[in-house]
Parts: structure tokens; C-alpha cells; sequence
């Protein structure tokens, strides 16, 4: 999910092969943000807080197809983190 040094963005990318990419949508549901975690669980892709300017976010979105998000959580139980790796 970016860096700290990346301009932050709510965009979506997929690869069937790691060498090409495709836009899946410029805007997602979630607030612009950078150095965030992603997984693969379940048949959809989970994002997990990250960082924008001086706010750490602590929420869960999952999606199916990476345009149509649905938040599970505003404030996870855990602390706001970026950064942070996720393992499924």
C-alpha cells in the first residue's frame, strides 16, 4: 500500500501475472491512504488500516472484485497501524 514518501490514493490494481496491470477503479470506497496491509482471504481482499498526513486509520474493508468495498470496521480492537503485514 504505498509508502510514506507515495502521494496517497484509494486505488484498486489486479495482475494475472505480476508483470501487467490494470486500473480496477481510481476511487475506492475507503479514505486515501498509503502504507496500508492488504490479504487474499476467503475469496476477497481485505485492506487494513494504513496512514494519511497525521491520521493512522484502524478500519477493515473487504471486497469481492475490488470496486464494490464494504466496511467491516471503523476502529478495529487493535491501534491504528501502518505499515503492519497480514498474513492469511
Amino acid at each position: 500500500g504505498g509508502g510514506l514518501g507515495v502521494n496517497a490514493t484509494s486505488e484498486v490494481w489486479k495482475s494475472a501475472d505480476g508483470s501487467s496491470w490494470s486500473l480496477v477503479t481510481d476511487s475506492a470506497a475507503w479514505e486515501v491512504r498509503n502504507v496500508w496491509s492488504a490479504v487474499a482471504f476467503d475469496n476477497r481482499l481485505w485492506v487494513l488500516g494504513g496512514y494519511a498526513g497525521k491520521r493512522t486509520f484502524r478500519d477493515v474493508w473487504w471486497s469481492y472484485d475490488g470496486v464494490a468495498w464494504v466496511k467491516v470496521l471503523e476502529e478495529a480492537h487493535w491501534g491504528g497501524r501502518f505499515g503492519a503485514r497480514a498474513v492469511s
